[in-house]
């Protein structure tokens, strides 16, 4: 199975979630969800999590390498491309009910007010810095 199958099959797993009803199903659906690394887990969980919120902020310096291809959503179009470009597109095109919000910088350099304004945040870096300033802001 192939990256992009298994990020096919993986939306299909949110159907549990789906199914809620009630106070927590509106919760969700409204929510704004900050992605910060769009790697190995991250490029998978922005498309699982896009479908039920409202709003995604994706948040990577990295562009799609050809090592990546083997363990991330990414193909072999989107080599040179930046990861949150990729992964924004392909929401933009499965969901068109969410907003999409890109920012191609480090984690460091994000202004605070992008953490403010956010119901999650969700930290899926490599980085044991990036992780700490992400809990620092978070």
């Amino acid at each position: 199975m192939n990256n992009q199958q298994l990020a096919r099959n993986s939306a299909h797993d949110t159907d549990s979630l789906l199914s809620l009803t009630g106070t927590e199903a509106t919760r969700l659906s409204q929510a704004h969800v900050l992605i910060a690394g769009l790697g190995n887990i991250g490029s998978f969980l922005a498309l699982m999590l896009a479908p039920l919120v409202s709003r995604v902020r994706l948040l990577d310096r990295d562009h799609v390498e050809g090592r990546n291809l083997g363990n991330q959503f990414y193909s072999t179009e989107h080599v040179n491309r930046s990861k949150v470009a990729v992964i924004a597109a392909e929401i933009s095109k499965r969901f068109p009910h969410v907003e999409v919000e890109r920012r191609e910088v480090d984690l460091e350099d994000l202004p605070l007010g992008d953490f403010s304004d956010v119901d999650v945040c969700c930290g899926a870096l490599d980085s044991l810095r990036a992780r700490q300033v992400l809990a620092e802001h978070a």
